[in-house]
C-alpha cells in the first residue's frame, strides 16, 4: 500500500524572504498551526557564501541560481539579459548584493491608494519594518558625518540583521560623496528614513560582515509544527472545483486544511499558477492546460529597474582589491582570519556602498514626461520619489574587466519604470524556466530617464575631487549626445533583478488585478500569493526589503483572519 497523503494547515511554496518570513510568522503564532514549507532548491550550507566580501559573486555559485534569462529584448539589440533568481533556502536573499533600502514613503502611500487598504501605506509599513529589523544603529564614530540612523526610528530586536561596515574600504568614499554633493546631491545620513533623496551610505543585510538571509533570519530555529522540505519542486496546485486543496511535489500530493500560499517569486509564482490552470484562457489553451479559472492578469504587469555601468580606470595603488584578490597567499590568510573572528580585510572589502537618489528637472521638462497621464506625473513629482539612482564603489560589472581591478564604477539605475512585460510558459514541464519578457525600454519615458541617469552619473565621475584619480575611460559612451548615450545603453544595460507585479494586487474592477489586499487569488478559494508578484508597481528601492515586508504583512492578516493568536 502507498503512504498516506500528508496534510497541513498551511502549505507555502518557496523559502525566499516572503515565504520564509510568512512560515515563521504562522508557525510561531499561539495556535501553532501545522505549516509545510516547500523549497525547490537545496539547503545552501557553505559558510563562505555568506561572506559579505563575496556579495557580488555569490550569484555565480553552482546550485544557488536558477540561471534564468530574459527573452530577447527588442530595445536592447535583441540581447537576452541575465535574470538570476535565488535557488535554495533563503531564495534570492542568498545571492543578491545584500543592500538594505526600503525606499520612499510616497511609494507605500501610493500602493495603499492604489489598492484601497491602509495596511500598505507608509505608517503601517514602517511599523512592520521595525518588527523585522535588528538594525545596528551604533556606527563607528568616524562615520557619523556620513551616516547617522536615528535611534528609535529603526527596529533593533527583529530577526533580520542590518548593519553598516566597521570601516572604509578605501579613500574614494569621501571623494565620491564630495563629487556627488558638488553636482547638487545633498548628504542623507539615513537613507531608510522614508526619504532616500540625496547621497548616503547603504546598510547591508548582515552582521559582522556575514549575510543575514531569509534562511538565517527565519529558518534557523524551526518549531516542531513547521516542516521544511528541500529539493521539493512543486509541479502544480491541486483543486477541488474552485478550491485549492493541495500541491503536487516530486509526484507526491500534500493537502492543505486552510490555504495554499505561493511565495515562489515574481517569475515562478505566475508560472505555477499557469501550470495549475489559472491565468489567461488563451495562454492555457495554447499549452493544452485545462482552465480552472480565467484570470487575465496572471503573468502580466512585469516591471523591473534597469541599470548601466560606467567604468573609468583609476591610478595604480589607490585601492587594495587587486593586492588582496590577486595574491593567493594574502587571500588565503584573509579568509582564515575572517573565518576565525570576522576581522581583517574581508570584514572591509566590498562592505561599503554609496547610493544616491535624485529628482531630475531635465526629466520633468522632457516631452516624454509631459506625455504621461496626469496621475502618473503627480506621483512622479511627489517629494520622496526619485527619477533615478546612482551606486558607487561597486566592482566593474563588465565582461572584459578584472572584477577586482583598479576601477571607478558607478551604476546609473532607472527608477519609476513605465514599461511592463510578461511572464508566460515555455512548456508544461514544471522544470522548464518561464519565458520572461520585461520589455525593457518599450515605453519612451524609460528611454529618456535612463539617458539622463547616465549623464548624471557621468558628471559625478568627472567632478573634483574624484576626477583627479581617474587616468582614462574603460567602458563609457563616446560622447554625451543622446544618440551616443542611448547606443551605449543598448550595448551594456542590465536589469537589477527587482522583478515585480506579475500577480498584481488591485481593487475590484481592475481587470489586471489577480489578488485583493488579503493576498487571495480572485475567484479561487484557499489560494494566496505572497511575494513580490503582488505589488501593483515596482517600488523605488532594492526590493528584497519589500519581500520581507510582504511576508510580514500577509502573516499578520492571515493570523487575524483565522484567529491564530487568540
Amino acid at each position: 500500500m502507498g503512504s498516506a497523503v500528508k496534510s497541513y494547515d498551511f502549505i507555502i511554496v518557496g523559502s525566499g524572504p516572503a515565504g520564509a518570513s510568512l512560515a515563521a510568522r504562522l508557525s510561531k503564532s499561539k495556535a501553532a498551526p501545522s505549516v509545510l514549507l516547500l523549497e525547490a532548491g537545496g539547503n545552501n550550507t557553505e559558510p563562505s557564501n555568506l561572506y559579505l566580501a563575496n556579495r557580488f559573486t555569490t550569484l555565480m555559485t553552482d546550485g544557488m541560481n536558477w540561471g534564468y534569462k530574459t527573452a530577447p529584448q527588442t530595445h536592447l539589440n535583441g540581447r537576452e539579459i541575465d535574470y538570476s533568481r535565488g535557488k535554495g533556502l533563503g531564495g534570492s536573499s542568498g545571492i543578491n548584493f545584500a543592500c538594505y533600502t526600503i525606499g520612499p514613503r510616497d511609494d507605500y502611500d501610493a500602493w495603499s491608494e492604489a489598492v484601497g487598504d491602509e495596511a500598505f501605506g507608509w505608517e503601517q509599513a514602517r511599523a512592520r519594518y521595525k518588527r523585522l529589523e535588528a538594525y545596528d544603529v551604533d556606527v563607528p564614530e568616524g562615520f557619523r558625518r556620513f551616516v547617522d540612523p536615528g535611534k528609535g526610528v529603526h527596529g533593533t530586536d527583529g530577526p533580520l540583521q542590518v548593519e553598516f561596515a566597521k570601516g572604509w574600504e578605501w579613500s574614494l568614499e569621501e571623494n565620491i560623496k564630495a563629487a556627488a554633493e558638488a553636482i547638487g546631491m545633498r548628504p542623507n545620513l539615513d537613507i531608510n528614513s522614508g526619504d532616500p533623496m540625496g547621497i548616503g551610505v547603504v546598510p547591508s543585510t548582515s552582521r559582522n560582515s556575514i549575510r543575514s538571509t531569509a534562511k538565517t533570519a527565519f529558518l534557523a530555529d524551526v518549531p516542531p509544527n513547521l516542516t521544511v522540505l528541500t529539493e521539493a519542486l512543486v509541479e502544480k496546485v491541486v483543486f477541488s472545483g474552485k478550491k485549492a486543496v493541495g500541491v503536487v511535489s516530486n509526484g507526491e500530493t500534500y493537502l492543505s486544511n486552510k490555504d495554499v500560499i505561493l511565495s515562489a517569486g515574481a517569475l515562478d509564482s505566475p508560472k505555477l499558477l499557469l501550470l495549475s490552470g489559472i491565468g489567461p484562457e488563451e495562454e492555457l489553451a495554447a499549452h493544452g492546460i485545462p482552465a480552472v479559472h480565467h484570470l487575465p492578469g496572471v503573468g502580466r504587469n512585469l516591471q523591473d529597474h534597469a541599470f548601466v555601468v560606467l567604468v573609468k580606470q583609476l591610478e595604480e595603488g589607490l585601492i587594495g582589491r587587486p593586492q588582496l584578490f590577486n595574491d593567493p597567499a594574502a587571500l588565503a590568510a584573509a579568509r582564515e582570519q575572517f573565518a576565525a573572528d570576522q576581522t581583517g580585510p574581508l570584514s572591509v572589502v566590498y562592505n561599503t556602498l554609496l547610493m544616491g537618489w535624485q529628482q531630475a528637472p531635465e526629466v520633468y521638462e522632457s516631452e516624454e514626461f509631459k506625455a504621461l497621464p496626469a496621475a502618473t506625473q503627480e506621483y512622479l513629482r511627489r517629494p520622496t520619489v526619485p527619477t533615478f539612482e546612482h551606486i558607487g564603489l561597486c566592482p566593474a560589472i563588465h565582461p572584459a574587466a578584472d572584477p577586482n581591478g583598479e576601477f571607478l564604477t558607478i551604476m546609473a539605475m532607472q527608477m519609476v519604470p513605465q514599461s511592463t512585460g510578461t511572464v508566460t510558459l515555455h512548456s508544461t514541464d514544471p522544470r522548464d524556466p518561464p519565458v520572461c519578457d520585461p520589455k525593457l525600454f518599450s515605453h519612451p519615458f524609460d528611454r529618456r530617464n535612463m539617458i539622463e541617469a547616465v549623464k548624471r552619473s557621468w558628471s559625478v565621475m568627472e567632478t573634483e575631487p574624484l576626477a583627479r584619480h581617474v587616468v582614462g575611460d574603460f567602458s563609457m559612451p563616446r560622447d554625451r549626445s543622446d544618440e551616443e548615450v542611448w547606443r551605449y545603453i543598448q550595448e551594456v544595460c542590465m536589469t537589477t533583478w527587482h522583478m515585480t507585479g506579475t500577480v498584481k494586487m488591485g481593487r475590484e474592477g481592475d481587470e489586471e488585478a489577480c489578488v485583493g489586499t488579503d493576498f487571495k487569488i480572485r475567484g479561487i478559494e484557499g489560494l494566496r500569493v505572497v511575494d513580490n508578484s503582488v505589488p501593483p508597481f515596482v517600488l523605488n528601492c532594492h526590493v528584497v526589503s519589500v519581500a520581507y515586508l510582504i511576508g510580514e504583512t500577509a502573516g499578520e492578516k492571515i493570523v487575524e483572519e483565522y484567529g491564530l493568536d487568540k
